[in-house]
């Protein structure tokens, strides 16, 4: 349905340098959203612009599934190599406006999902990509976001976007089928997810309920509190 790897081409975008840097570096960014979760609010907000109108967003996030394994104290795998992929369905409310897109996100993670329904972006942020320091004389980082597959391997998602911090700058790739969507619909679409991006990055990031996870309220609730005691 979404094609072959060897039909599957590929847009790359990069935030400059210095809009990368108060992006990493905004205030609360320790204990408020992190980078992933502003980088698919950004890239749901695009998709909604797109289509002229609110939309919901199926994606499926990958993680690389090591964080789990630290409840696991049987499961010995100090000696083990490799990339413990999982993948967790999100359904996000995405709208032309990013900050409000943003809240859907980190409340769509607090949410029950349905196993089962059919997403259409697989969205995977890797972080940054550091220097290996002591261990340079062997080992480089890779250059660019590649991953090895066979040519005949079946595409799972209609958009495969990842993301990463390399030499200062977050570069975003957007894999797709022609035959699906037109290489200018997702240049366009990698653009929007950037100028969406900015806009959070300028406008910070307002408080959601999942900055209080120990209580039980909603954004609505929220809001109110806000209004009546001042942010």
């Amino acid at each position: 349905r979404h094609g072959t790897r060897a039909d599957e081409r590929f847009v790359a975008r990069a935030l400059p340098v210095p809009a990368t840097t108060r992006l990493l570096e905004a205030p609360g960014r320790s204990s408020g959203p992190g980078v992933d979760d502003l980088l698919l609010a950004a890239l749901a907000t695009a998709m909604a612009r797109q289509a002229g109108t609110t939309r919901t967003v199926e994606v499926d996030v990958e993680g690389h599934g090591r964080d789990a394994l630290d409840s696991q104290a049987a499961l010995d795998a100090t000696r083990t190599i490799g990339w413990f992929t999982t993948l967790s369905p999100l359904s996000v409310q995405a709208t032309a406006t990013a900050s409000a897109t943003l809240a859907d996100v980190r409340e769509a993670q607090r949410r029950t999902h349905p196993a089962g329904f059919a997403s259409e972006v697989l969205f995977n942020y890797l972080g940054r990509a550091t220097d290996p320091g002591v261990g340079a004389r062997h080992f480089r980082c890779a250059s660019g976001l590649a991953v090895g597959w066979s040519p005949a391997a079946t595409r799972t998602h209609a958009l495969d976007v990842s993301g990463a911090v390399a030499d200062g700058a977050l570069r975003l790739r957007i894999g797709h089928d022609p035959a699906t969507y037109s290489t200018a619909t997702v240049e366009e679409l990698a653009e929007g997810t950037l100028d969406a991006l900015r806009e959070l990055v300028e406008g910070g990031v307002e408080l959601a309920p999942a900055d209080f996870p120990e209580a039980d309220v909603s954004q609505a609730d929220l809001d109110d509190i806000l209004r009546e005691f001042g942010s």
